[in-house]
């Protein structure tokens, strides 16, 4: 039963990972891991939740790279001034939790960043809708 689920999710990535795509392309490696991280752990997962998690780490790919390319609808939608904040100062929270994995920059950097590339977003869409 396990090595059918490996077998479909690698069979997804294929499936949906273009032949022409680069060594470099981030997407690819974050199905990678993805992928890895699931079919490697022990105890195993249920293929419930491989799916699940496998789920999860798509919609979140898919969010990352659609606030950098904006070619397509958010899933989140859009929070509003004040969801946006909490949305941003809990995630930052969150990843406290694995903060060995995942710091790369202090809180306060983090935040500015975030509200420059929202500022940025939501001026590319105003020049796309009036356009």
């Amino acid at each position: 039963m396990r090595s059918t689920v490996r077998a479909c999710l690698v069979l997804l990535v294929l499936v949906f990972s273009s032949s022409a795509a680069r060594a470099d392309d981030v997407v690819l490696q974050w199905n990678k891991i993805a992928v890895d991280t699931l079919t490697t752990q022990t105890p195993g997962l249920t293929p419930f939740h491989q799916a699940r998690f496998a789920a999860i780490i798509q919609l979140a790919v898919f969010e990352a790279v659609n606030a950098i390319t904006g070619e397509y609808e958010s899933y989140l939608g859009s929070p509003g001034p004040e969801g946006l904040e909490k949305r941003l100062q809990a995630w930052f929270d969150a990843t406290e939790q694995y903060a060995r994995q995942l710091r790369e920059i202090d809180r306060n950097t983090y935040l500015a960043m975030k509200r420059k590339e929202v500022q940025r977003q939501q001026t590319t869409e105003t020049a796309s809708s009036s356009s």
